[in-house]
């Protein structure tokens, strides 16, 4: 999945562009969240593999439930990056990877799903509990839509879409919790190991119970 990305900020964006830009969201960086949005879920779908072509109306009929999953995975993580960010006063906005993008789909015929569709780039100076804190924000996320879905794991046994969320929102937690590279869990354990030690510990218990509560039904 996408992580947060440093950049040098852009000549001409200063002190005040840096005010107006924060909770809000320019026309590009709009088409660029719809873009990779859509990638994602396509790629959902791609990971049925021959299915999609033997039972291809059955597999299309579920797109809109791979598009409402992953945007309470993928769109929740990068606004959580997004929003901490600009509450911090740093200049943070979504950026897509149209190559990754085209990756992430051809890996996906694999019944793998890889999929790293661009990132939060910062073009300001921060601090490491700023970065730290920023990072923290994404799998946070999926760790809170996560938990609420589970009362209703048992409210609604058989929506799939509940089951769904519970899942995918404890993987994307998880996975994005690798203490290496780009992933949020570098930033988070340079910054804070007690509070890295937490979330990848709920993020692993997540995922336990999200294929402990299938065994119910």
């Amino acid at each position: 999945m996408a992580d947060i990305i440093i950049e040098p900020r852009r000549r001409g964006r200063g002190v005040a562009s840096r005010a107006l830009s924060r909770f809000s969201f320019t026309t590009r960086e709009t088409v660029d969240l719809m873009m990779a949005w859509v990638g994602l879920s396509a790629a959902y779908m791609l990971t049925f593999g021959t299915a999609l072509f033997v039972f291809p109306l059955s597999v299309l009929g579920r797109f809109p439930l791979f598009m409402a999953v992953s945007g309470l995975t993928f769109i929740a993580h990068e606004l959580g990056h997004k929003f901490t960010g600009q509450h911090f006063g740093l200049e943070a906005h979504f950026k897509a990877n149209g190559l990754m993008i085209l990756i992430g789909l051809a890996i996906a015929w694999s019944g793998f799903l890889f999929f790293a569709p661009g990132a939060v780039v910062i073009e300001s100076m921060a601090s490491r509990k700023q970065m730290g804190t920023t990072a923290m924000a994404g799998p946070l996320s999926n760790i809170t839509f996560s938990l609420a879905m589970i009362p209703l794991v048992f409210l609604f046994p058989y929506f799939e879409f509940v089951h769904l969320c519970l899942r995918v929102n404890a993987w994307l937690a998880l996975f994005n919790m690798i203490p290496a590279g780009v992933f949020d869990g570098r930033k988070i354990f340079l910054w804070n190991k007690v509070a890295f030690g937490c979330i990848i510990t709920s993020a692993g218990v997540l995922v336990w119970a999200s294929y402990m509560l299938l065994l119910f039904w």
